[in-house]
């Protein structure tokens, strides 16, 4: 009768035990394992000590009887216990190495967890900061616009797909080309390569979508900048198709201030005389190029004017207006400007 009421002790601690480890594994709180383990130790504690007063207190038993029961009991059910406490040992073993192995898991996931965010931040930062091979200015313009501009080598210069806005991008540049929805509907090339898909694709960035019109374009091997008026990447001239990039938009004929209103019609460009945020790249006779984004809105003639006149010393050769309005987006180090927060396809990013 004791020692049956010492194993019902015995298989209703293991079943605590059992349940509390159930409980453990499927928590994430790492500090619950320990606690269980110290609940554990205490219940066996326990059940020791009560099994000790019940012989103890058990009437009508003499300490001789007790031992011969009790030597009568183990003799009896000797391989029931060994049997008994050999599975408490592997549950024992199983569950430590479970627990143990579930805690490295979690430790493992949660250093990689904090690699990443720690790794991503320094990727994201680490690009605004270490960029500065170019110059940044705003300026004021006797019309009322105020422009940003970063001024840097063509060869600093990629062109790539960012789905996202420029802000939100983490690189230094400004809006690239006009795009619907997913698609480019400008010329992005960049080493030979449509930035947003296979050449041949729709909305890859391989063409100027149904007109010709003009793309800024940096031989590199020539080290020359020039506004070619395309409507097919396979009609830009280059001396060495897998060193130079292009960037489609609208002419602005900066050295014809009689015909460039009738050319930048000619090539349909957008909403030329409402009052828009506005962007665009120009090129000065040293070979530079600037990349310029609008805080005010104006028109395109406005816009034009303002370049010609705060660049005025640079001695500005020739350049194209990109897609504006809430596509007209920048972000350096000194400046970020976000246009309206809406999502761009591509970008012309300085990564150096």
């Amino acid at each position: 009768m004791i020692v049956n009421q010492t194993n019902k002790l015995n298989e209703s601690s293991q079943t605590a035990f059992s349940i509390m480890c159930c409980i453990a594994l499927m928590s994430n709180e790492l500090f619950f394992y320990h606690i269980v383990l110290l609940d554990a130790v205490t219940i066996f504690s326990y059940n020791r000590e009560i099994d000790n007063e019940i012989l103890k207190e058990s009437q009508g038993v003499s300490k001789q009887q007790l031992n011969q029961q009790s030597g009568a009991a183990n003799n009896e059910t000797r391989n029931k216990k060994v049997t008994r406490a050999g599975i408490t040992k592997k549950q024992w073993v199983a569950s430590i190495i479970i627990v143990a192995g579930i805690l490295v898991i979690l430790a493992i996931i949660l250093y990689l967890m904090i690699q990443s965010l720690t790794s991503r931040d320094a990727i994201y930062e680490g690009d605004i900061q270490a960029v500065s091979q170019y110059d940044y200015n705003q300026y004021n313009s006797g019309n009322g616009f105020v422009i940003h501009v970063l001024k840097t080598k063509p060869a600093n210069i990629k062109l790539e797909a960012i789905h996202n806005n420029v802000t939100l991008a983490h690189k230094t540049g400004i809006n690239g080309g006009f795009f619907y929805q997913n698609d480019l509907l400008s010329i992005a090339l960049y080493n030979g390569t449509a930035v947003n898909g296979h050449a041949s694709e729709y909305g890859s960035g391989g063409e100027n979508t149904k007109y010709a019109r003009g793309t800024l374009v940096w031989d590199g091997l020539a080290n020359e900048l020039s506004v070619q008026v395309v409507q097919q990447a396979s009609d830009l001239k280059v001396k060495d198709y897998t060193r130079f990039w292009a960037q489609g938009g609208i002419s602005m004929n900066l050295q014809d201030d009689q015909s460039w209103l009738q050319q930048a019609k000619q090539e349909e460009a957008p909403f030329m005389d409402s009052a828009r945020l506005r962007s665009g790249i120009v090129f000065d006779k040293a070979g530079m190029v600037y990349l310029i984004v609008s805080e005010t809105k104006g028109t395109t003639e406005q816009f034009r004017t303002a370049i010609k006149e705060v660049l005025a010393d640079a001695e500005l050769q020739d350049g194209i207006f990109l897609d504006g309005d809430g596509s007209s987006q920048l972000l350096a180090k000194e400046r970020a400007l976000p246009g309206d927060s809406r999502a761009i396809v591509q970008m012309i990013r300085i990564v150096k």
